[in-house]
């Protein structure tokens, strides 16, 4: 199966392709994660319910087994002080995840608020700061400008290389404009979860090709040493004065065509590319930026 065009799945009698592999073992990872989960939280409670058994009834002859003495209560006191600690790293974790899931979901949001605000614009004329930037660049009347020759033909490095060498994971763009396929008029959801889509016939993507990688060139282009650093945050892995050569771009691209549960299942969750997640947090760091 294709994954992307016409069909959504493999069929019954079908062998499992490798995207549909994929797929399906990332749900299992999710599924397994929660299992574990709770059957930590189940062990935590089996031992308060234990605990518990033993004060009220048991304990008395467990004292006597183990000479009378004090010890059987500072071990009981010892198991305790494991399981509140253990219920607190718990409640921590889901509280850590609730706050990434809400951020993330807030995102989403956002992305589409960036997409909005860029499309029908000159990416140019935006970075320039000019007021009258709502034509194509094609248009622009600062096509002189160097700013201008590195966003155009920066562009269209970019789209070559993520669309052009199939550089976004399955599942994780529209193959024709680049933007997560949640958001893109050109598919319909095939699935319940919102993990699958289908072509929509007749329909065509909203924002034409290439308005993602304008956006991302284009931030680039505001200032260029300050936006590798935080690329390269983002990343992680990367030796601090790694130059800039074929190898590290190399390293961008692939890592800018990962698939990513993007503001988890609930509250507004999609499947996206680092790319679209990375350009939205450059456009809220370089806004706050602007703010100091």
């Amino acid at each position: 199966m294709d994954g992307n065009i016409d069909r959504f799945g493999c069929e019954e009698d079908e062998e499992m392709c490798d995207v549909c592999w994929e797929q399906q073992r990332a749900r299992d990872v999710d599924d397994a994660g929660v299992e574990l989960r709770f059957a930590a939280e189940e062990r935590a409670d089996d031992m308060v319910e234990q605990e518990e058994e033993e004060e009220g009834g048991g304990g008395g002859g467990r004292e006597e087994e183990e000479g009378g003495g004090g010890g059987g209560g500072g071990r009981r006191e010892e198991e305790e002080q494991d399981y509140q600690r253990s219920r607190q790293l718990i409640r921590q974790a889901e509280t850590e995840r609730k706050v990434q899931v809400m951020e993330e979901a807030r995102e989403v949001a956002e992305l589409e608020d960036i997409l909005a605000e860029w499309a029908g614009h000159c990416a140019a004329c935006k970075v320039l700061g000019v007021e009258e930037d709502e034509h194509e660049m094609e248009a622009c009347p600062y096509r002189e400008e160097e700013v201008w020759r590195k966003i155009e033909q920066g562009a269209r490095q970019v789209e070559e290389e993520m669309m052009g060498k199939k550089r976004f994971a399955a599942f994780s763009a529209c193959f024709g404009c680049g933007i997560p396929q949640a958001f893109c008029d050109r598919w319909v959801a095939a699935s319940d979860d919102g993990r699958l889509f289908r072509r929509a016939e007749g329909r065509a993507c909203q924002y034409g090709g290439g308005l993602i990688f304008r956006i991302m060139v284009g931030q680039s282009a505001r200032e260029e040493a300050w936006w590798r650093r935080e690329i390269t945050t983002m990343m992680g892995d990367i030796e601090e004065g790694t130059e800039w050569d074929y190898i590290m771009y190399g390293k961008l691209f692939a890592w800018l065509g990962e698939l990513v549960e993007w503001g988890g299942q609930a509250g507004g969750g999609i499947q996206a590319s680092r790319l679209c997640q990375a350009v939205t947090r450059i456009e809220k760091r370089w806004a706050a930026r602007m703010r100091l």
